[in-house]
């Protein structure tokens, strides 16, 4: 279970999260919604221990990841598929090889890794690239490659940043049928994401933020009229404290 009580983050004077509050329990499906700079990835990117919060606590099994000691955090970074917005594959090494990569890391038997990765090309269908550079796969291709690198060491969670924000819509559908089937198999994910078509097939829980906040926490679709009155109501809710506080200076 990760649990965040009252996270913010904030980098110099600008605040990117503020007062952040959730809990994800074993085997969830979450996406995190919201526009361009609302701080989906910063969220991500906490939720993985590789920033600190500035404020408030982030719970892994009830334990504040903060206090966690740094071999512990390694095993819970093991315990976790991160697939990047950019997928950040190994130009050098073939599909395969990039798959194995987590594994190789980790030290397991070479008939293990071998095992492992030919069951992993034939879930996410890229057997036939099995030998293929990255510069050669289309994006598509390149983020079932990334997505097969984060599910080859069987996490217990995924964290999945944008990952169909580079490709087409057909494949797109390809990539939400793979997490749904990862996800039936009982792994936890949690996906950044702003593809209204990607949450509107799976209709999983959405964890929508606007200006770094919270606006919305609930099982269903995207729904774009209902992201943009959101964001329209905070806007003018925050807008109107606002008035009241200067007011209240005034007088």
């Amino acid at each position: 279970m990760i649990e965040l009580k009252g996270a913010s983050k904030t980098y110099g004077k600008t605040k990117v999260l503020s007062d952040i509050s959730f809990r994800v329990d074993p085997g969830e499906f979450v996406c995190i919604t919201g526009p361009s700079g609302a701080g989906k990835s910063t969220l991500l990117h906490l939720l993985t221990g590789a920033e600190d919060i500035t404020k408030g606590k982030i719970e892994v099994d009830g334990v504040d990841l903060r206090l966690i000691p740094p071999i512990a955090l390694q095993m819970f970074r093991r315990k976790l598929g991160i697939v990047f917005q950019d997928y950040k594959l190994l130009s050098n090494r073939t599909v395969s090889e990039n798959i194995a990569f987590p594994l190789e890391v980790c030290g397991a038997p070479d008939d293990h890794i071998e095992k492992r990765v030919r069951k992993v090309l034939e879930l996410v269908d890229l057997t036939k690239h099995a030998h293929t550079l990255p510069n050669a796969l289309s994006g598509g291709e390149k983020a079932r490659t990334a997505i097969g690198r984060a599910i080859v060491h069987d996490p217990m969670i995924i964290l999945a940043d944008e990952p169909t924000g580079n490709v087409d819509p057909d494949q797109s559908v390809n990539i939400m049928k793979l997490f749904q089937q990862i996800h039936d198999s009982g792994t936890t994910i949690i996906i950044a994401t702003h593809d209204s078509g990607l949450v509107d097939a799976l209709k999983p829980r959405v964890i929508q933020l606007v200006d770094g906040e919270i606006v919305r926490d609930s099982i269903g679709k995207y729904s774009r009229k209902e992201s943009i009155e959101t964001m329209k109501t905070a806007k003018t809710t925050t807008t109107a404290k606002r008035k009241v506080k200067v007011t209240g200076i005034a007088s």
